[in-house]
């Protein structure tokens, strides 16, 4: 069993969060499934920022910490994923959808930094 985190990351900072997670509410659904214990932070709803974020990181001592997101989510997921290293350091960091689909290379050194 692992303690797995999903954060679904600001889609667009301009623009009032419109949708649904529901890409991120099935791999819930998947991960608990398989006995799993699953917590979901949307921060394109709570719009909360670093701080927030920060402690919800440090809430549990996650196994995982995934995030996921098209290209127009790349800044927020940039700044989740060096939250998430700094206040979880033993966590897993798994990235994935369009953001990183798109250019996996680039993106992964880019996150890195």
């Amino acid at each position: 069993m692992a303690k797995v985190l999903l954060i679904n990351p600001v889609v667009r900072e301009e623009d009032l969060p419109k949708h649904i997670p529901y890409g991120i509410s099935e791999l819930a659904a998947i991960a608990v499934e398989a006995g799993h214990l699953v917590q979901i932070y949307d921060e394109n709803a709570w719009r909360k920022g670093a701080e927030v974020m920060a402690q919800i990181c440090a809430a549990d001592d996650w196994d995982v910490i995934a995030i996921g997101g098209l290209t127009t989510a790349y800044s927020s997921i940039k700044n989740t994923i060096k939250v998430a290293r700094r206040t979880a350091p033993k966590a897993y960091i798994i990235a994935g959808g369009g953001f990183i689909t798109s250019m996996p290379t680039e993106i992964m050194e880019w996150i890195r930094s």
